[in-house]
């Protein structure tokens, strides 16, 4: 039996701290065999054959992902019927034979009938069950429950489902974890031959696939714009939209939320993983600040638009425990039990720090909100040759956040150790 790693079947990462595993991956120097490697390093002299690309940046600018970002994916649990609430104890540890040791020991892979079981992190089984209002069980019954299509053709060896896209994620997950995505190409000094490298660009993408989804940014104090006059505009039509009250009723018109089930609709049938009238909604209130420095001054007033579009979006704003644990702004709900509009913050920031996804904390959130929506959405598959049709889903599309934190579940608070086994 051969040697491979194992990955989440939600995230496709490792289940190791890769903020360790990856410094030991840049660090390692091929004539010596260790983890000893200075910067910038010396051609032929990392893991690359003499003639390829080697590390020059400082190892600091290479592996950027904090320690709390490695202990995230170092932090895994297993699925299962076999323990109570389908929730394993933590898993200490997994090998390259497939071995995941619990309390100690990998003997209840052993067990005879032992029933199928998904191998995931403890952030990502929370935020996936907290996105699309489903609970272990329920994912566990979606895939392997009796007469499921799913289980009818088996899983794949390294725990990645096959019915699942993962994004972003071709070419790591291979014997090993791609840090750097390994290279197959013609080889240069052996016709017919292959050249076996590592494409030490790839880590860029590694910067941000590796930063934990649970990190938001701070909500910056509000630049107030400056007081403008409503004659800035002489038009008819200007001067009735500078009315307060109208303009004030056209925008919460404008953002007020879709029923549940027409924004889910609107995922489906348009494809895409924002329902079309939220990103109408997004696009035409940034519209609004372009028109003149009245209408810029007036939605900037009103920060509450904002952040009740970011709530929309879903993604944006926290929802398992280990969200909230590292939200860093403060209540989102006021003492009425409305959405705290908190004026003095710039939510219309905080929103276009995720609509433009170049911080790689939210890059990775967009990712997992990418896949949310796909087991929400499922997947159909007609008849094949040698396959019946079959199809799966698990979970509900456009499930809204809820504005305070949860009560958590047993498996989702660090360290608990529920050993409790039912009987297979």
């Amino acid at each position: 039996m051969g040697v491979f790693d194992i990955y989440c079947g939600f995230c496709a990462g490792p289940f190791h701290n890769v903020r360790t595993a990856w410094l030991e991956y840049v660090l390692y120097n091929e004539a010596s065999g260790t983890k000893g490697l200075t910067y910038p390093a010396d051609d032929g002299q990392w893991r690359n054959p003499p003639g390829f690309p080697v590390p020059t940046k400082p190892v600091e600018e290479i592996v950027t992902i904090s320690e709390e970002d490695g202990l995230f994916f170092r932090d895994f649990i297993c699925v299962s019927p076999l323990w109570h609430g389908y929730v394993s104890p933590p898993c200490e540890s997994h090998d390259s034979y497939g071995g995941i040791s619990i309390d100690g020991s990998d003997d209840w892979q052993r067990q005879p009938g032992l029933p199928h079981y998904m191998a995931i992190h403890r952030g990502c089984l929370s935020v996936l069950c907290r996105r699309t209002n489903i609970t272990p069980r329920n994912l566990w019954e979606s895939m392997f429950s009796p007469g499921s299509d799913y289980a009818r053709y088996g899983g794949n060896g390294n725990g990645l489902m096959y019915c699942i896209e993962y994004y972003d994620m071709k070419g790591r997950n291979e014997q090993f974890f791609g840090y750097a995505i390994d290279m197959r190409t013609p080889s240069r000094d052996h016709p017919g031959g292959v050249d076996y490298w590592h494409d030490v660009q790839s880590m860029e993408d590694t910067k941000w696939l590796l930063a934990r989804p649970t990190a938001f940014p701070a909500v910056l104090p509000l630049a107030r714009p400056r007081t403008v006059s409503t004659q800035d505009n002489s038009t008819a039509c200007s001067r009735a939209l500078m009315i307060p009250e109208i303009l004030g009723l056209i925008l919460l018109q404008l953002i007020y939320p879709e029923p549940q089930d027409v924004l889910a609709a609107e995922i489906l049938t348009g494809g895409s993983t924002i329902p079309s009238s939220l990103a109408l909604a997004t696009r035409t209130l940034f519209s609004f600040l372009s028109l003149n420095h009245y209408f810029y001054a007036t939605v900037m007033d009103r920060q509450d638009l904002f952040l009740r579009l970011a709530w929309q979006h879903g993604w944006m704003l926290p929802v398992s425990p280990l969200d909230w644990k590292a939200w860093p702004n403060g209540p989102l709900i006021g003492g009425d039990n409305r959405i705290c509009c908190q004026p003095d913050r710039d939510w219309r920031g905080y929103l276009l720090t995720f609509l433009r996804k170049e911080d790689p904390h939210v890059r990775n959130r967009w990712r997992f909100h990418r896949m949310h929506v796909q087991f929400a959405r499922g997947k159909t598959q007609r008849q094949q040759e040698g396959m019946l049709p079959w199809k799966w889903c698990s979970g509900e599309l456009a499930v809204l956040n809820s504005l305070t934190p949860p009560q958590p579940w047993f498996w989702e608070i660090e360290g608990v150790q529920s050993s409790v086994i039912e009987p297979i």
